[in-house]
This record gives C-alpha cells, structure tokens and sequence, in this order.
C-alpha cells in the first residue's frame, strides 16, 4: 500500500511539472509574440528627421508589400523551383503554369514521367523568401535617402549588408529589417541599428484557405468528378452512350479536345465555394461545400495546357461502334449506316485549374492545380501531400538512376539519312524519361535507366514513328528505328464504273466518296473523304476501303423484329460513372426510309512507296460504281461483295 500511494505522489509531481512548464511556455510565447509590437511602439524618433525615417519605413513597407504579392500571385513562391526537366514538347505541363510573362506553381500535378508530386511551401518558406527578396530590393529605399540631403539632411547607411527578419502573421506581416542607418540635421540624429514595419496583409490566412480548398479536392476530387459530368452531359466530347441514328457516328479528336477546352473553360469559372459571389441563384450543383472568408474562383484559358488521350481510336478518328442485330441482313445494313450506334470512350485527361482566392482588399492567393482523369476515373492520389522542403526526391529514383550506355540511332526511311535534332525518350512501366536529343548522324549516345523491355520513343515533327522493345540492362546495346516521313498530297476524286471501266466526275451535291487508308505495316490509319483536297500518307502496303455514297438516294427498309442486349452506363447523366450494366431491348420496325445509300464500294490492297509519294503531286482516287440502289436487297448485294468483288475494271489510285 505504501509503494502504491508513494507511485500516486510521483505521477501527480509530474503532471504539475508539465503543466509549469506548460505555463511558462505560453507566457514566454505570448512574451515574445508582444516583444515586436512593443518594440515598434517604442521607437523613438525626433521630429527633426522623421521626413527621412518616415520615408523610409514607408518604403520599407511598400517593398514587403510587394514581396507579398508575388508570392501570393505565384503560390507562395517568389522563385518557383525548378522543374528536373525543363518545360519542353516532353513536359509541357512541367510544375508551373506559364500566365503571360509570370508563372504560377502547381501545389499538386503529375510529373513528366507520370509520378505524382506536391510542392506547398510552408509559412518557414514563404518567410525565408520574402526575407531574401527585402534584402535584394531594400538597397533602393536606402540609395533613395540621397535625395534628402538637397534638404539638408546627413544620412549615412549600409545597403550591402542588409539582413531581415519576417514573420507572417494572419493579417499582417512583422518585418524587421537590418541595416544600420545614421540620421542627421544639424545638432539632431538619431542611429537606427534596425527598421521595424508592421504591413497590413492578410497573407497568412489567405495561404490557410488556399490549403483548405487544396485538401478538399485532394480529398474529394470535385474538379475532377465535375469534370467527368461536363464529359457526360456535353454531346460535343463523346463518353458513352446507346444512339438510335442514321448518320455515321464519327468524331474528329483534334475537335473534341477544342471543344474539350472551350467547355472546361466555360463551366470552372462557374464554380464556387458555398455562400460566395460566384455561384448565383439556386444552382448548388456549382458549390463547393467548404466556408471561407475569401471568395475563391476557378479558371482554366482554352491557350493552357491540355492534355488528352482517348481509346479506341482510330488515328486521328473516334468511331462509333453499331450494334450487331440477331437478322445478318439488317445487321450489315445498319452496320454500314449506323442507324443504331453504341460507343463507350475511354479518356486520360489532364489540366491545370487556376485557384484563385481574394479579399475585401483585393489582395490575391492562388495556386494550380492539375485536374486528373485516368481512364474516366478522378485521379487517386494515395502518397503523403508534401510540402516542397520535405519533398526530397520523391519519385526521381527511375530516371535518375541512369547508369548503362545505350546507343539510338534514327534514320529516314526515304533514304536512310540521320534524322538531326529528334527527341529520344525512353518509357518502362508507366514512366517515362526524356533522354536527349540525336546529332547530326541521327545518333544518340547516352546513359539509359534499367529497364526490361522498355520502349524507346523517337519523335521528329514530320515523321511517323512507331516505339522500338528495348533492354536497357546491358551496356552497348544498339537501338535501331526507321522513321518514315509524312507526305501531304493533293488528291482528286473520279468515279469508275465497274460494270463498263467507264471513268467520270462525282456529281455534285449528289454522290459522295470515302476511302480508308489503313497502312499493313504499322498502326497508321488515315481517311480521307471527297471535298477534301489534300491526303496524308506514309510509305506501305494499305489495305483500301472505300465506298460510293448517294446522298439523294433513297431505300426502303422492310419492318423487323429485333431483340438485342447491350452493356450501357449505370444511372443517369450524373450518376455513377464507369460502370456498366446489360440491358435488353426489343424492338420493332416499321417500314422506314433512309435517304443517302451506297452505290458502290471495294476493299483492296495498294501499296505507296517512297518513290511515289516523294515526287508526287497529285492522287486520283477512284470510287466504284457498281449499281443503281433501288431496293436494300441492292445495298446489301453491294455489302456482301465488297472484299470478294471483281477488280478487272477497277481503276487503282493513280499518283502523278
């Protein structure tokens, strides 16, 4: 009993211990917290020469102002760190966002080999590089003084050691500054070893919102969900859906990521915080569910960067997939009009959204933050949110550990001539790392990080490229890649009839023709369709498809029957997204018509060689008339004879 109560009397020693220490900890706290406010109090200075003082506090204050602004307008940094690669054709996004002549870092984005990185300066940093910036530009106060000496003033100072001290407080910033002054007129002067400004700025608690709403996103995603709902809801970009239609589902992507831009520009500045001046009315669906002092704004300019890759794709096409029905006739003659059409896209998207937070001085914060969609999915961002000066080397280990020499060497197909000045990267598991650029000889010589099967990319503006399978785990491995360059030609559209090997023009605003490029040899893939003058193509052997339209034409489709089960999304518009689910229809058709049917069309193989391509002009493309469509028995005689169709009166494409 004894030991027990002696145990009770040591643990309660030590409780009162700690909570003396506690006490004075916060008393000397509070102490030192006072001792700047009351230090500038206490400054005295006589009234013969605070002209000079004054001045010079003001100025003093207009340059931690300054100070403030930058880092607030470029997210707590003055010098934004520098990217491990510089900004470039292999990381354009790099890890700030290029605003006219200023930059703006990003407090989240993924890097140039896809690795998640943060860098959010803490309150130490913002302080240390504000103390920097003062003690570059508050040399101009003190050379200013000179200028009083016409008034009879004698300042003597020392601007080139000058050293300061700054706290950044919620609502204003405590700047003591260091440089030694001498103030005199006539029998009056005073020496100020230290200068002691107080700047009304609500820096601090503007960077505390500013992590508020970082963390509500990287906690919540809403910019990317409310991204993947405009992907949902605008018919400009396609997502996934089931289309009863006839007209041929085909999207340009260079269009969709223009309208991609113009649209996510449009619905972010929409966007608001809860209660604030941006969003109006009683369209919550634009709230953020987060309580700040500071009105916050959302931007992205259709000019920033965007990134977006879309699968499947078909070169530079998105195509609609239709529907195969139970009936093979009215499977191949929907198949060929798309009159029932069902398309899921997958998208990897990625761009920077400016955060912008103001108050009622109209002081500003604002950091970016890149928006992530990966596979239709919001980013998941599972690592430990970093600040900058914690970082360390966070996710450089692939391509920093650059050890064993490989050799690249690209040629031109055309002629097996170097290609000088093309970009080599090299990609493993989902990393990638830019790697160098050739010589003259198209040779690139340089050290490659290890990887087994990794691929070497190498990219020439002009030319179409295909990645080579490399092992980089031995020194002196030679990679080897043909290049083979793009060749714009002006092309020309006649008709032949398959019947007679009779040669004439389209008419007019009545027949249309298309043909389908797709090269044997590698993935390229191009169409090309009459009202266009000019086709891109590279040397190879093409398997051709192409097909006579007449747009004033007409059938008439018999009523049918048909049950068929697709996989459509879950829920609504702004549902659950990503998930899929079968559903089965049955329907039942009535005679219809369908205006513009095929009259002709064939598949066949051509190849274009370097020699043709390179001193060519002109192409002439010929579509195959086959017969008049009056019935859909016709069409779908011309349907089933595309590939098994006599080519003696065919007129191959002729290149002059």
């Amino acid at each position: 009993m004894q030991k027990r109560g002696q145990v009770t009397i040591y643990i309660i020693v030590g409780i009162v211990i700690l909570a003396v220490f506690g006490i004075i900890f916060f008393l000397g706290s509070s102490v030192v917290k006072q001792d700047f406010q009351s230090e500038l109090k206490n400054v005295k200075v006589p009234e013969q020469i605070k002209p000079v003082k004054g001045y010079l506090d003001s100025c003093i204050e207009d340059v931690v102002y300054n100070g403030a602004q930058i880092l607030g307008s470029s997210g707590g940094y003055i010098d934004i760190p520098i990217d491990d690669l510089s900004r470039g054709i292999f990381n354009e996004f790099s890890n700030s966002l290029e605003i006219g002549s200023s930059e703006v870092a990003y407090w989240y984005y993924k890097s140039s080999n896809n690795l998640d990185k943060t860098q959010i300066p803490s309150i130490g940093d913002m302080e240390k590089e504000l103390e920097e910036y003062v003690n570059e530009n508050v040399g101009f106060c003190l050379r200013d003084l000179d200028s009083f000496e016409y008034e009879g003033f004698d300042v003597e100072y020392d601007d080139f050691n000058v050293a300061s001290n700054i706290e950044i407080k919620d609502t204003h910033i405590e700047a003591r500054i260091y440089a030694p002054t001498d103030i005199k007129k006539g029998d009056v002067g005073s020496y100020f070893d230290q200068h002691l400004v107080d700047v009304d700025v609500n820096l601090g608690k503007m960077y505390d919102s500013a992590l508020e709403v970082f963390e509500k996103e990287n906690d919540e995603n809403f910019l990317e969900e409310k991204t993947i709902d405009m992907m949902v809801v605008y018919d400009e970009i396609p997502f996934s859906n089931t289309e009863f239609t006839c007209e041929r589902l085909i999207w340009s992507k260079d269009e969709v990521e223009e309208d991609f831009r113009d649209i996510v520009s449009f619905n972010l500045g929409g966007i608001g915080l809860k209660d604030s001046n941006i969003v109006s009315g009683d369209n919550n669906y634009f709230e953020v569910d987060l309580d700040s002092d500071a009105d916050v704004g959302f931007e992205y300019m259709p000019s920033w960067p965007f990134y977006m890759s879309v699968s499947p794709s078909n070169g530079n096409l998105l195509v609609g997939d239709s529907i195969t029905q139970d009936n093979p006739e009215i499977a191949k003659y929907m198949n060929l009009f798309f009159c029932m059409n069902n398309y899921h896209f997958v998208y990897d998207v990625k761009y920077p959204a400016l955060v912008s937070l103001s108050d009622e001085d109209d002081f500003v914060f604002q950091f970016v933050n890149m928006v992530v969609i990966d596979k239709n999915q919001p980013r998941e961002f599972v690592g430990v949110v970093d600040f900058y000066d914690d970082e360390g080397l966070l996710g450089d280990g692939f391509c920093e550990n650059r050890i064993n020499e490989i050799e690249v060497v690209g040629l031109d197909a055309s002629n097996y001539r170097g290609i000088y000045n093309a970009d080599v990267s090299y990609s493993c598991m989902g990393s990638s790392c830019y790697v160098g650029t050739t010589n003259s000889d198209g040779v690139l010589i340089d050290d490659f990080p290890i990887c087994l099967n990794g691929q070497v990319f190498i990219e020439k503006e002009g030319y179409y490229s295909s990645p080579a399978t490399a092992s980089t785990d031995v020194s002196g491995t030679r990679v080897g890649m043909l290049l083979e360059p793009y060749y714009d030609v002006d092309v020309k559209f006649r008709v032949v009839d398959l019947n007679t090997g009779q040669t004439r023009n389209l008419v007019p605003d009545e027949e249309s023709a298309i043909f389908q490029f797709r090269n044997l040899d590698n993935d390229y893939t191009t169409m090309v369709v009459s009202g266009l003058d000019e086709v891109t193509l590279i040397n190879g052997n093409y398997e051709v498809t192409t097909y006579l339209m007449d747009e004033g034409g007409s059938v008439t489709i018999e009523g049918q029957e048909v049950y068929e089960c697709v996989d459509v999304p879950k829920g609504g518009v702004l549902g659950v997204l990503g998930f899929e689910e079968e559903k089965c229809f049955e329907y039942e058709y009535e005679d219809s018509e369908v205006d513009g049917i095929m009259t002709g069309g064939i598949v066949f193989e051509y190849e274009f060689t370097h020699n043709d391509l390179g001193g060519a002009s002109e192409i002439t493309l010929y579509a195959p008339f086959v017969k008049e469509a009056d019935t859909y028995e016709d069409v779908f005689d011309i349907i089933n004879n595309l590939e098994s169709r006599n080519v003696e009166n065919y007129r191959y494409p002729e290149v002059r």
